[in-house]
């Protein structure tokens, strides 16, 4: 009994103390680069755990470790150390500069390359570069760059994505759109979808030697964005809120602004067609310009300008009144005439200086062999011009893994829910910007009576907008887009869904097996409603529309990868399968005779209009060969083959394209080396034939028939004339730099 106690004891001791062993301790100290300046924001790890923590703004870190444990600190640009931790609780670390690591890396979508080898011609772009502007799409902030890149924002509403075009205009008939590249995938979703704050670079490649990866989808140049994932943004929670104001930071163009000077002008020219009319006889010019400043009886040909647009006190819109408003020695309104009225400033009703708020949360974790990146964000983007606003709310999921030393595997999962409200922000007469533009100064936004008053609206309230039905407006006759975009609805609804998953498998020493799959489903949800009581609708007693579209598109592929390295040469190979699939699937109702004004289902509407609905298909199939090798890094070779082929032709479906691309580093050769005021010299050129397959619709191949209804039986109506031999454009392009 008393052995039994003795080994029970003893027992109790050694759990006692293998319990003390493994205790964890609170190890701290400050992290320093090669110079001895504080480094914030290193990542601070305990290896085999998924335990970590980051050095604060003074470099200071602390975190609960158990002695014997390896803590690594790793940093951009620095090398990255493994320190044991021993039995002190202070560890200082100096970081050491890692001199790879800080050249820039061009991302091309099929793997990374130094900017020293690259022969073709790219521009990275910091994320930090397109996150710190406050846009709602990466095209947007894409604006100034990068050189050769023009971006043209031509609509004032929020959520709307720019014009890229990379070195110009690339075709002539064809698709002039660069090819989006997101995570090595081809991205053919909105670009609302991606919040720019998860964007971690964006490259944009431009010429032959670099687009050919993509074969005839990268005719155009390609835009490739690399997303963040946990590794990127450390074991971190992080919150941001950003809010501004939408103001006009350019002039409008120059206008006429006061009714005087234009009623003058008109006076004016109305007197010069009546020197013409009567020999250069001035007294019958001033004569005649008088009785035909407003259009009357008779001269209908000659002034389209309304009597009742006359505002000024003077007594009437005949040759007398026009004679004691304007004074024949100036051509100008004699100076004590007043008005009846003032009409309103247009663009105070139209334009205003609204707030837009943006917030994003972002939660990310990384150990030795995973990361996950989370982040949800929020715009509110309320348009400049009235009755516009955009809001987005995205979530975001990216994980990499590694298993073992073979497997490594990335994916992503991306949910935006956006909404649209773009009343006025149409084409021509729809648009409020063309109208404050191009209305006459004479023209008020709401309608008078006789003596200059406003009329009250009897249906909506307020005053009734002026749509120039009475007598006839001379400009913009039936319609006023200030008050379509008030009183008339038109708004969009998107959902979209986004999986991105890649995966790398070594198969032996310096070669890999590639897969990448990516899936893009988006659907849009539009209304427009046109009131039944002023709007260009009246006659039809309003209209309601309604369509819906839905987008899928996916990309599988599939390639090997070889990498070797010699004694002075280092090569690199890929072949590569690629196919697409595109499907847009599109239906459309309408309904006149509105029961209520803003109803937005289609059963407000009593009398069914034509509708529509149709499905489009495209599938694209590549074949692609690389060979990229460098000699004592100072002489590098880029060879690309593609074989594209696509669903549009019917006869040539097959078009063969490739690249060649060479570059030599001047610097690295000894005759360089006592250049003291050179510190890096390259000479690079590129040729390539790229095939472009856009711009010349799904089915240019076959004969194309309409489908109508022809006393309730099937008529097909010929629309368009098919050509089976029409095969891809191609252009030759050369690059030195």
């Amino acid at each position: 009994m008393k052995l039994n106690l003795t080994q029970l004891l003893t027992s109790f001791m050694m759990l006692c103390f293998v319990f003390s062993f493994a205790q964890e301790k609170t190890v701290s100290g400050k992290v320093t680069d090669q110079n001895g300046a504080l480094l914030p924001g290193v990542s601070v790890l305990v290896v085999g755990t998924t335990t970590g923590t980051q050095s604060d703004f003074d470099g200071l870190y602390a975190i609960s470790v158990a002695q014997g444990a390896t803590l690594r600190f790793s940093y951009i640009g620095q090398k990255t150390q493994d320190v044991v931790v021993g039995s002190s609780n202070t560890i200082d670390v100096q970081l050491a500069e890692d001199a790879q690591a800080l050249e820039e890396v061009i991302v091309t979508g099929f793997g990374n390359v130094s900017k020293t080898s690259f022969a073709g011609s790219a521009k990275v772009v910091a994320g930090e570069n397109i996150s710190n502007k406050s846009f709602t799409n990466v095209s947007q902030a894409l604006a100034g760059e990068a050189a050769g890149v023009a971006v043209f924002n031509t609509s004032g509403q929020p959520g709307s994505t720019s014009t890229v075009r990379i070195r110009g205009f690339g075709s002539v008939n064809g698709s002039q759109a660069p090819l989006y590249i997101v995570d090595d995938a081809p991205f053919g979703g909105s670009l609302n979808d991606i919040n720019p704050n998860d964007i971690k670079s964006v490259t944009v490649l431009k010429d032959a030697s670099a687009t050919s990866l993509y074969g005839a989808r990268g005719a155009n140049g390609v835009i490739v964005i690399t997303t963040k994932r946990g590794r990127d943004a450390g074991n971190s929670i992080n919150v941001s809120v950003k809010t501004g104001t939408n103001f006009q930071g350019v002039g409008r163009y120059e206008t006429i602004k006061s009714p005087e000077e234009y009623i003058g002008i008109n006076w004016q020219a109305t007197r010069q067609r009546g020197l013409i009319e009567n020999d250069g006889d001035n007294a019958a010019a001033v004569a005649y310009a008088n009785a035909n400043l407003f259009e009357g009886a008779g001269n209908a040909d000659v002034s389209d300008i309304s009597p009742v647009y006359n505002m000024w006190n003077v007594s009437g819109s005949g040759a007398q009144g026009v004679s004691e408003l304007i004074d024949p020695a100036t051509g100008m309104v004699r100076s004590g005439v007043s008005r009846r009225y003032n009409p309103e400033l247009w663009e105070d009703f139209a334009f205003q200086n609204s707030n837009r708020t943006e917030a994003n949360l972002t939660i990310s974790n990384f150990s030795e062999n995973s990361s996950l990146y989370t982040s949800v964000g929020f715009i509110d983007d309320i348009g400049y011009a009235s009755n516009t606003d955009y809001k987005r709310l995205n979530a975001r999921v990216a994980a990499t893994n590694s298993f073992g030393d073979f497997v490594n595997m990335n994916t992503s999962l991306n949910y935006t829910q956006s909404e649209t409200n773009n009343n006025g922000t149409g084409s021509s007469s729809s648009s409020q910007f063309w109208w404050i533009d191009n209305l006459p100064t004479i023209y008020p936004l709401f309608t008078r009576d006789a003596a200059g008053q406003k009329i009250e609206d009897p249906i909506y309230g307020g005053f009734l907008f002026d749509y120039g039905l009475e007598d006839g407006r001379g400009f913009g006759f039936a319609t006023n887009g200030v008050a379509d975009s008030q009183i008339n609805i038109s708004n969009s609804k998107a959902n979209s869904v986004n999986f991105n998953n890649d995966t790398k498998i070594t198969l032996a020493e310096g070669l890999k097996f590639e897969n990448n799959f990516a899936y893009q489903y988006f659907m849009s949800d539009a209304t427009s409603l046109n009131e039944p009581f002023y709007s260009p609708a009246k006659g039809d007693g309003g209209r309601i529309n309604r369509s819906r579209g839905e987008t899928k598109n996916y990309t599988i592929r599939t390639g090997l990868r070889y990498n070797k390295s010699f004694k002075d040469m280092n090569l690199s190979a890929f072949v590569s399968h690629v196919a697409t699939a595109y499907e847009y699937n599109y239906l459309e109702a309408e309904r006149s005779k509105l029961v209520t004004p803003f109803g937005t289902d289609i059963a407000n509407g009593v009398i069914n209009n034509p509708s529509d609905g149709f499905t489009d298909n495209e599938r694209t199939e590549s074949y692609i060969a690389n060979v990229t090798t460098d000699f004592k890094n100072k002489y590098f070779l880029n060879a690309t083959f593609n074989r594209d082929a696509s669903s549009r032709f019917l006869n040539n479906k097959w078009g063969n394209f490739y690249s060649l691309g060479a570059a030599w580093v001047l610097t690295q050769e000894d005759f360089m080396s006592n250049v003291d005021f050179v510190d890096f010299l390259k000479v690079k050129a590129s040729y390539g034939v790229i095939g472009n397959s856009g711009g010349v619709g799904l089915y240019p191949g076959y004969n194309l028939y309409s489908v109508n209804n022809l006393n309730d039986n099937i008529s097909l109506a010929f629309a368009t004339k098919g050509n089976p031999d029409l095969t891809w454009e191609s252009s030759n392009q050369f690059n030195v730099g």
